[in-house]
């Protein structure tokens, strides 16, 4: 169920792989919590920054995803810390 994403440029490893079990993860989880979720549409991924819409209780809320990274593209290792601004 993940949005359409395409690998970058910049991508040598698994990055796009990542980031799609990420968004399928989570996906997955907001249904098991009731949750009606709807991929965004390219514009949306795009332009609007969000991966998906998600429902309950005639609320509905933009979600963009985001999977652990590496500090630098060289790295084997995902880094697991992050910080909130």
């Amino acid at each position: 169920m993940f949005t359409k994403n395409s690998r970058n440029r910049f991508d040598k490893k698994d990055s796009l792989e990542i980031g799609r079990r990420a968004e399928d993860a989570f996906a997955r989880l907001a249904i098991q919590h009731g949750f009606k979720v709807t991929p965004s549409s390219e514009k949306g991924n795009i332009d609007d920054h969000y991966d998906y819409v998600i429902e309950r209780d005639g609320k509905s809320h933009k979600v963009d995803v985001k999977s652990m990274k590496r500090k630098s593209r060289g790295d084997r290792e995902l880094q697991d810390e992050f910080f909130v601004d």
